[in-house]
Order: C-alpha cells, then sequence, then structure tokens
C-alpha cells in the first residue's frame, strides 16, 4: 500500500511550541442532556468500510451507537430511522472508576459523510459527531496523519501538553483534510493517570478522524 504520511515526530514537537489553540472540528447538534460519557474515540475497524467506537461511563447501563448519513439530519439531531448498533460486551478501567465501551459499524459507503453519537435513552446520548469516508474504499493509497510522543503530563503543564496536543492534531486535520486516519507512533500520556487520558481524548478530531 503506498500511503504518505502527513506529519511527523519533528512535526509535532515544532507544533507543540507554537501558540494558539485551534476550534474544534467536531459538528452536531447539544447532548440531549447532561450526560456520563467520556474519552469517546472513533478507530479503523477490521475492513475498510468498518469504524469501532469506545467510550467510559460511570453508570451502568447498556450503550449503543446511532449513525446515519448525515444529509439525513433533521434539525442537528439524528433522524428517527437512524441504524442503532448495541455495544459489545463492556468492561471495567484500569481503575476502576469507569466501565469501557465498544461498539462496530459495518457496511459503510464509500464517498459519504456520517453522523453518530453514543449512549443510551437512559442515561443520555453524546453531542453528534461527523466523519467522512474515503472516495473509494479499493484504492492502494492515499494520506495519513503520524504523530509521536505527545506523552501528556510530562511537561507538568509547563508547557501545557493537554493545550499542544489539541493544537497539534486539530491543526494537522484542517490543513490535511483528506487524511483517512491518525496513526500515533507511541507514549500517548507519562503516568497513566485519567486525566492524563482525558487530555488526549480532548481534541474533536479523535471522534471525527479513525486512529
Amino acid at each position: 500500500m503506498k500511503i504518505k504520511s502527513l506529519a511527523t515526530t519533528l512535526g509535532l514537537v515544532a507544533l507543540l511550541s507554537s501558540g494558539g489553540l485551534s476550534p474544534a472540528l467536531g459538528t452536531g447538534a447539544e447532548a440531549t442532556k447532561q450526560v456520563d460519557i467520556y474519552n469517546l474515540g472513533m478507530q479503523v475497524g477490521d475492513r475498510n468500510t468498518d469504524r469501532a467506537f469506545t467510550w467510559y461511563t460511570k453508570k451502568i447501563g447498556e450503550q449503543s451507537v446511532k449513525i446515519a448519513p448525515a444529509k439525513e439530519m433533521v434539525g442537528g439531531k439524528l433522524p428517527e430511522g437512524a441504524r442503532t448498533v448495541k455495544e459489545e460486551k463492556p468492561g471495567v478501567s484500569i481503575d476502576r472508576a469507569r466501565l469501557y465501551h465498544q461498539a462496530h459499524v459495518t457496511g459503510l459507503k464509500a464517498n459519504t459523510r456520517y453522523a453518530y453519537q453514543v449512549g443510551s435513552d437512559k442515561n443520555g446520548w453524546s453531542d453528534v459527531y461527523s466523519f467522512s469516508t474515503p472516495k473509494s474504499f479499493s484504492t492502494d493509497s492515499g494520506e495519513f496523519l503520524a504523530v509521536g510522543d505527545p506523552q501528556i503530563g510530562s511537561g507538568n503543564g509547563k508547557p501545557n501538553d493537554a493545550e499542544g496536543w489539541n493544537r497539534t492534531v486539530t491543526s494537522a486535520a484542517k490543513a490535511h483534510p483528506n487524511a483517512r486516519f491518525l496513526l500515533s507512533l507511541g507514549d500517548q500520556i507519562d503516568t497513566g493517570t485519567g486525566k492524563q487520558y482525558d487530555a488526549f481524548f480532548a481534541p474533536d478530531v479523535m471522534r471525527t478522524l479513525p486512529h
């Protein structure tokens, strides 16, 4: 597969030292109510036509993903007939403070913008986010973003690692709108605390570009 890398570790370091936060890329309506959903992320699936979604909650209850072509949204909300995919078996976070949820959506169409949200009618739904599939799933070439060593928490706030990470991936995604996915080469956080992971998943890019 011939794929061109668009961002390197050196590029990440350079962007971390620059100023100003870019606006969030996520699109959609406000969540249905104050919800118990944390660290929502979108990942690549087993096939080009799949996407995986992961998130945490503190409350117990079955969770799902609702998804539909973005053009079918009405008033900033997903249509009543949106596809619903139930989560797979949930787990417990390492610190046992949250429940881990995951769901896999299959059969996506190429060259389509989708809107989705996760949650439940009982405990509430997340904001609505959108992502686009490539023009073709059969091509053997494409672009992706590669980043390394964000290591959130290592700077002890000087510099602000969380702001730098948000600025970096947001700017990179805006500069390369055709990127198919984001590849992190490791060392996402420094000591594994929940707050550091919260900061890593804070950018809306983590919900609009598979990683």
